[in-house]
């Protein structure tokens, strides 16, 4: 089968990783692959197989992409022109080139400006190709979230995710919030997992680390992993550590990843006099043979789908705080079975479940045989059979 994967970068985030990581596998098991991306840039553009095709689309004017709406009637009946012209403008006219010249039998797209432009690309061009689109953060508190000048994204999701052969949602409770805000044909909305767990799990996990933290089995270590952003709160996380530090003096918080709050959180680090205890390390390609090594996993965001770092956790079978953000955390954690689920900002109430699971008056049930299951075959074969029953 002829599959293109479309996304807006290989960057290294999350729905980033997903999507290179189902167009290895469907490579790896015989498809004719293609990675789409609407700009050639990204710290994963090394990790590409040989087999996996990658096609670069080129901008345009959003006119333009108004434009190439306007020529196709059939395009233009179900497009009402908002007044601030959306990004996916700018690639519609090469997507439809793409579309017209590949024709492809299925095309998996994340991110809105890939899903909108990818949906209005076949409605301008008439392809047959069938089109997925991946909804990945929770709609509701993603828009309540971003910039006036964002929020006009909304009417348009509204207008053309029905007009797709399948809209995906990474957890329940997405396709929940998503069901809330969009008129879906009842049979085209379905919830996939992503595929975070792949063929050399095992291989990853055993990798050695470079920090002595975690080869010292009389330090705990505390592992936080995320861009760090403001959505990811690692703030909260440094603050309840502090508090946790003065009961568990033993405990070290270790921080994986890069972002635009390293400053401000290396200056509250600082001022917390907590520099020798926690360690902002930078972004990891694998960060899943810290996991098997660190006691804890704690995950702050104020916003989420369905975290990959928080089913890698599980599946390594670290202990788990979560907090209890939109999205699907709590889904995944089972409500509580799996791991503590804690306020979000509140730094007492994640510095008191540190404690409790660092003493030991809280344990939970091994979440390892349900990550487990979140494979990249599993999730490969759902979106393929969601559109292709009998493939």
């Amino acid at each position: 089968m002829k599959i293109t994967f479309f996304v807006s970068s290989l960057g290294a985030g999350g729905a980033e990783k997903m999507m290179l990581r189902l167009a290895t596998h469907a490579a790896k098991i015989g498809h004719s692959v293609e990675l789409l991306l609407a700009r050639e840039e990204g710290s994963q553009l090394n990790n590409l197989p040989n087999n996996v095709n990658i096609v670069i689309l080129k901008k345009t004017s959003r006119i333009r992409g108004l434009l190439k709406i306007i020529s196709f009637k059939k395009g233009f009946l179900k497009f009402k022109p908002f007044i601030k012209l959306p990004r996916f403008l700018s690639i519609l006219d090469s997507t439809c080139e793409y579309l017209s010249k590949r024709q492809p039998e299925l095309v998996i797209s994340t991110l809105h400006t890939c899903n909108l432009a990818s949906i209005m690309a076949r409605e301008c061009t008439g392809v047959n190709t069938k089109i997925i689109i991946r909804e990945c953060i929770q709609l509701s508190s993603f828009i309540d979230s971003v910039p006036n000048r964002e929020k006009s994204l909304l009417p348009y999701i509204q207008l053309l995710y029905p007009l797709a052969d399948k809209v995906v949602s990474v957890a329940k409770q997405v396709e929940k919030d998503l069901l809330a805000l969009i008129k879906l044909p009842p049979d085209i909305s379905q919830t996939i997992y992503n595929p975070v767990i792949g063929s050399d799990f095992e291989e990853r996990i055993n990798e050695p680390v470079d920090i002595d933290w975690l080869n010292d089995e009389q330090t705990y270590v505390i592992l936080g992993v995320g861009r760090l952003s403001k959505q990811k709160d690692f703030s909260t996380l440094i603050n309840a550590f502090a508090i946790a530090k003065s009961k568990a003096p033993s405990i070290k918080l270790l921080i994986l990843g890069e972002g635009e709050q390293r400053l401000a959180l290396q200056s509250q680090i600082n001022r917390l006099k907590l520099s020798n205890d926690v360690l902002l390390h930078g972004f990891v390609n694998n960060p899943l043979s810290y996991m098997s090594k660190a006691d804890l996993f704690v995950l702050t965001s104020l916003l989420e789908g369905a975290p990959n770092v928080l089913v890698e956790a599980m599946a390594t079978g670290c202990q788990i705080i979560s907090t209890d953000s939109p999205g699907g955390s709590s889904e995944l954690l089972h409500n509580g079975t799996y791991g503590a689920l804690v306020p979000m900002k509140d730094n007492h109430a994640l510095s008191e479940a540190i404690i409790h699971i660092y003493t030991g008056k809280l344990t939970f049930q091994s979440a390892q045989g349900f990550a487990s299951q979140l494979t990249q075959d599993t999730s490969l074969r759902q979106y393929i059979n969601s559109c292709f029953p009998q493939h």
